[in-house]
């Protein structure tokens, strides 16, 4: 069976919490074509969260202390710029491309905090909730995970985070 071409958006979020409310450090996100795996374009912001006084966590923050001193950096020296305004820019990269689905690592992570992060801001996202997907229910219906693939990059930098996922989505859709 041939699958119709198809733009996704893949997203991906470095926080300092795992709950809904958290900082978010950085925002990664993909727009490919599943069909052929071919990466359309990327986005990569990190969040001022230097100001944030909630939705830190010690837990959180110890888990990243364990991290590569690569991921650390990327999440934690680099300036960045308002919540309000990467989200802003998320919405102008993916708005000329009228993409099928966004997709998150999980059902009630990626999307779901960010989903909290505009309405905060009072901003629409790029996406109805009909278009929300998930790439862990994807790759076990398929049969695997992403420790199935290789990464290629830093584990825990949104950007690559989010390639990777676009990355095992698109061999496992082409298989489906």
């Amino acid at each position: 069976m041939l699958l119709e071409p198809r733009l996704d958006t893949f997203i991906d979020i470095e926080t300092a919490d795992t709950k809904p409310g958290a900082t978010i450090l950085s925002i990664g996100a993909v727009i490919g074509e599943l069909g052929t795996g071919q990466v359309v374009d990327e986005f990569y912001e990190n969040v001022e969260w230097r100001t944030a006084t909630t939705g830190i966590d010690i837990d959180t923050m110890l888990w990243w202390s364990r991290q590569s001193e690569e991921a650390r950096h990327a999440a934690f020296m680099v300036p960045g710029a308002p919540i309000a305004e990467v989200l802003q820019r998320l919405n102008d990269r993916c708005a000329p491309y009228k993409c099928k689905g966004y997709w998150g690592n999980g059902a009630s992570f990626d999307i779901s905090l960010l989903e909290a992060k505009y309405d905060s801001c009072g901003i629409l996202p790029p996406w109805h909730f009909w278009d929300i997907r998930d790439v862990r229910t994807l790759l076990d219906v398929w049969g695997g995970d992403k420790s199935s693939f290789q990464f290629k990059g830093t584990k825990h930098h949104a950007l690559d985070d989010a390639r990777h996922e676009f990355r095992s989505v698109a061999v496992a859709w082409r298989q489906i």
